[in-house]
């Protein structure tokens, strides 16, 4: 597995070489067929993941929540049927002190009652399933965090935790993220439709070169959206290893920051879930 991972490091070093946007059209997210091992196979993939949602966005440089990211929350949750009160769970979830924001916020003196009590982790959170631990967050919501007719191979949700503040790739977000910015639904599956092209005709896609391509589209124009927190490449991507030998599984999710002089460095691990 750490094979596979060494592998996805190469990979995105290559293309930090070859280019300065990042696209899901491009080698390193471009599916491999499976690695043959002894008694079994290897399964290696690579997914961006500054197309999703930050939810350490909220905090802004003093760890006070951010209003205009809070909104954005609010706008994605919207879009996908979910209440948007989640949001103020999400800011105390992060914010420092110990005051529930809202209807829907919730401190220590919410989540101590419940039958297996826990504490808020008043900090940036370390995982996007910290949301699972949110204030009346059900299965059900968790599973509206996935993008439609999402492939099972991709564990992505449509929100993240990277640490500190990172833009948005506007060349590998859903629509659902870009109806995060203020866009409405038909406006933000036309810019996806636009920007990916029919998957039956290679080349047809096209990738925003600058942000600039993207803050020109009429409908972004209209809905008065700024491009200092957008940006048409990343710097944090997921590896997802899955090892099958015999009957037995086991699956590495690596998240792996490439700095930008193009070099990489894994900052996390971890094995089964992510």
């Amino acid at each position: 597995a750490l094979g596979a991972e060494a592998w996805a490091k190469i990979c995105l070093e290559r293309d930090a070489k070859d280019n300065k946007i990042d696209h899901e059209n491009e080698d390193w997210a471009t599916d491999i067929p499976p690695l043959p091992v002894e008694g079994g196979v290897i399964i290696a993939q690579l997914f961006d993941l500054q197309g999703r949602f930050n939810l350490n966005n909220l905090l802004d440089s003093k760890g006070k929540v951010d209003p205009v990211q809070l909104d954005r929350l609010k706008n994605l949750l919207a879009g996908l049927d979910i209440p948007v009160t989640t949001a103020e769970s999400v800011a105390d979830w992060l914010d420092t002190d110990l005051n529930a924001s809202g209807v829907g916020g919730a401190e220590d003196d919410f989540y101590l009652n419940l039958e297996h009590a826990y504490r808020t982790a008043n900090q940036a959170m370390h995982s996007a399933t910290e949301f699972r631990l949110l204030r009346e967050v059900t299965p059900e919501i968790m599973e509206k965090l996935k993008q439609e007719e999402q492939p099972p191979e991709d564990p992505r949700l449509m929100v993240t935790a990277l640490p500190g503040f990172t833009n948005i790739n506007v060349n590998t977000a859903p629509a659902a993220v870009f109806q995060s910015l203020g866009l409405n639904k038909s406006d933000a599956e036309a810019i996806v439709a636009l920007r990916d092209g029919d998957p039956d005709k290679p080349g047809s896609n096209k990738p925003f070169d600058d942000i600039t391509d993207f803050t020109s589209i009429p409908s972004v124009k209209k809905a008065d959206i700024k491009g200092t927190t957008l940006g048409v490449s990343s710097q944090f991507f997921l590896a997802t290893i899955q090892v099958n030998i015999a009957r037995s599984r086991a699956i590495l999710y690596s998240i792996i920051y490439r700095d930008n002089d193009g070099k990489t460095n894994v900052i996390s691990r971890s094995y089964g879930t992510l």
